[in-house]
Parts: C-alpha cells; structure tokens; sequence
C-alpha cells in the first residue's frame, strides 16, 4: 500500500560509520573551520561549507550534515552543509565580541578559543586559534600554551609531547595577552585540552579514552594526549 503523503528530506548527520583516513569524523559534534568532511567529487558544498584541495571543508563552528539533492536538481551529489552554532546554542555572547574593535573579531583574556597546534617543543606548544567565543576568525591569532598552563597540579612533570602533537585541535581559555605575536593560553580545566586528534596509525579521529590518552577506533592503539573533558 503506497501512503499519498508527501515525504519530507531525509538529512543525515555525518558519522564515522564510513570512515575515509583524510576527512573529519564528525560524530564527537562540533567541527571547525578548516576540517576537510567529504571529497568534492562526492559531495557538493553547502552552506556553512567551501571548496579546498578537492574536499568540502567547514567554514564555521557548527555539526556537519548531509542533505540530499534536491527532487529538480541537474547535480545529484549530496549537499554537504554546516549548522552554525548559534549565541543561544553556545551560550556566547558574540555580540559584545565583535563589539571590542568595532565590528571585526578580537581575541580577549577569559575568552574560549578552539586552536590547531601548529609546533610543539619540549617548553610550550604553538597553536593557530580558528573560532573565538564559538566565532571564526577572519584575521590569523597565534597562541602559546606553556608547560605551566597545560594543567592545574604536577606542572614540572609535564612532557609536552605526550600532551600535544601538531595538527591536533585544542579547546582553551585566553590567560594573557602574551607577547606581541601571541596570546597565551591556558589548558587547566578539565573541559580544556584536545578535542580532535588523528590516528597515526590509521589517520583516523581518535576518540578520548581517558583524561590523558585517545584510541584509534580501528586499531584500539593508544596515544597520549591532555584530554578536554567531553562537556
């Protein structure tokens, strides 16, 4: 028996069902601006999304979704979009933040920052910051974690590279304005630290296995890493 009732979209939110090593697994929620999520090829861009080296790529903070193509579309490929995480969502008032310079985005201390780690050596850890306040950057904000603000106790125990690893996406408060080149940030709270991190393994998004490990989803290996707490 055929219903006569005209069905609605079907939209999938990405998962890591079917993994592909080089693109961003985004069942963990929140994806940044800059992660690769499907091949171009494959996929259009939707919003929220554009086009780089042949991937669809986030160009906002947000959950990733795919949306079939539209009944009349000449272009059957699904349509790859990022729901933006509004101030209401996130709880930031995004307003006041753009209001510090007159409209443009300007990292302040006690702000909440998500940063890609660029260099890590054995006394601080350097990191590009990409959203400010649930926000993407338009202008490039350098960032430092040092050893003493990985975490709150057994500072001079700390090994940087067992937290840390380039390429790795942290969440972080601003402590100080820093230097000249960059602000200084901080990791001590248990919902800072890294929240995306691939596999070396497999290149893979790992998932948290404790508060200073994440696993490869494939090879159950381990790696160490200062853990954001899931929140």
């Amino acid at each position: 028996r055929v219903s006569s009732q005209p069905r609605s979209p079907v939209v999938w939110v990405l998962s890591a069902t079917r993994k592909r090593p080089d693109m961003a697994s985004t069942s963990a929620g929140v994806v940044c601006p800059g992660e690769p999520l499907r091949f171009a090829e494959e996929f259009r861009s939707g919003a929220g999304t554009y086009v780089r080296d042949q991937h669809v790529v986030a160009a906002v903070v947000g959950t990733a979704r795919v949306v079939p193509a539209a009944a009349d579309s000449g272009d059957r490929r699904p349509v790859v979009e990022v729901v933006r995480h509004t101030e209401g969502d996130s709880g930031y008032d995004l307003t006041s933040t753009r209001a510090r310079a007159g409209g443009s985005l300007i990292p302040c201390v006690g702000d909440e920052v998500f940063a890609r780690v660029t260099r890590v050596n054995p006394r601080l850890c350097n990191a590009e910051i990409v959203t400010v306040n649930g926000a993407a950057t338009t202008d490039a904000f350098s960032g430092v974690i040092r050893t003493q603000d990985v975490r709150v106790t057994e500072t001079d125990k700390i090994d940087m590279y067992d937290c840390f690893v380039p390429g790795d996406v942290v969440r972080a408060k601003i402590l100080s304005l820093g230097d000249t080149r960059s602000y200084y940030l901080t990791t001590a709270a248990n919902e800072y630290g890294v929240v995306r991190a691939k596999s070396p393994f497999t290149g893979e998004q790992m998932v948290a296995a404790s508060w200073e490990e994440m696993e490869c989803p494939s090879t159950k290996q381990r790696c160490k890493r200062k853990v954001a707490k899931v929140v």
